[in-house]
């Protein structure tokens, strides 16, 4: 992308049409895949927005860790996520998730002790 003649924004691609590097002023974001195609880590030129994903075998994110905090995500045997678990300088925060069989999220009842909602309206959590 260019202003006049001045580049303000510049990719570089893959073969597979991946973006894998990103140029912005005196910034590059650099970005890496895993061999199935997902996300394995992006970096910036500055040490604190570097970010690295991590995958299980079923190909679900089970953390994404940046020099701030770490994130770590549960699954159930479906493939259902269960919690998410963030990490950070004086942060420790774990946040259930519940699902009914069809696979609609629950209210956490820690959080909402006094719900009656079966249901989320247009299954969709605010």
């Amino acid at each position: 992308m260019k202003l006049g003649d001045t580049p303000l924004v510049e990719y570089t691609r893959d073969r597979l049409h991946r973006e894998t590097l990103r140029s912005f002023g005196r910034y590059e974001l650099t970005t890496a895949y895993t061999p199935a195609g997902q996300l394995q880590s992006q970096h910036l030129n500055s040490l604190l927005s570097d970010r690295d994903y991590t995958w299980n075998d079923n190909g679900e994110l089970i953390r994404i860790s940046s020099p701030r905090q770490t994130r770590s995500y549960s699954y159930s045997t479906t493939g259902r996520l269960t919690s998410v678990h963030t990490t950070a300088a004086n942060l420790d925060i774990r946040i259930p998730y519940a699902t009914d069989p069809a696979g609609n999220r629950l209210p956490d009842p820690e959080l909402h002790p006094d719900s009656t909602l079966s249901m989320w309206p247009d299954n969709r959590i605010a």
